[in-house]
């Protein structure tokens, strides 16, 4: 976070910050007007199907708490916030360092062993600002701070679910064989069985 004020980029992508006045989040908040910031994470306890009501409330309290968070009213018109629900990368850097490792952006990942590797190459940040960011937010929604976001959300993590449905649906029936170097996706009707969907 020292690289941050000396900044033009920042790109965050984590799989949750802190649910509660996150020191990250601050940060940002005190960065001049011109920096490019980008936050991309996921919501904890979020799912879409809840067994019990302790996991509901959980979930709506983490949904209206990172909504809060993230809005961008509370920031300058730089930083844009995603929402990415297949998201459990952790990547945290600017033009001239990167962060990629198993930290969260969160205050309780200081109290965990973590491990990570820290990136002073130029050309190999560049390449992920270039290349691997975009990848992540193309499966992401933008955040404009507006309560349809809410109900946004909950679709996407409705849609997320019916993916997740629609692969394990397929390679019930399908199989991929490594074919002399080349992944071969073969239709296998011995061993089909969608009795583990859920």
């Amino acid at each position: 976070m020292n690289n941050f004020r000396k900044a033009n980029i920042i790109k965050i992508v984590t799989f949750n910050s802190s649910a509660e006045n996150s020191k990250l989040l601050n940060e940002v908040g005190k960065l001049k007007d011109t920096t490019e910031v980008e936050i991309i994470t996921n919501i904890p306890n979020r799912y879409a199907t809840y067994f019990s009501d302790v996991a509901r409330k959980r979930a709506r309290k983490n949904i209206i708490s990172y909504t809060e968070q993230l809005n961008p009213e509370n920031f300058q018109p730089m930083v844009s916030s995603y929402f990415n629900f297949s998201n459990h990368s952790k990547i945290i850097l600017t033009e001239n360092i990167a962060y990629i490792g198993s930290a969260n952006a969160s205050d309780e990942s200081d109290k965990n062993f973590e491990s990570g590797v820290i990136i002073k190459d130029k050309m190999i940040i560049t390449e992920i600002i270039r290349d691997i960011i975009p990848m992540i937010k193309e499966d992401s929604i933008e955040y404009y701070g507006n309560g349809v976001s809410i109900y946004i959300i909950l679709v996407l993590n409705l849609i997320t679910r019916l993916k997740r449905i629609k692969e394990q649906f397929h390679f019930s029936f399908y199989n991929i064989n490594d074919h002399r170097g080349a992944d071969i996706e073969y239709y296998d009707s011995y061993n089909a069985d969608i009795s583990n969907i859920n």
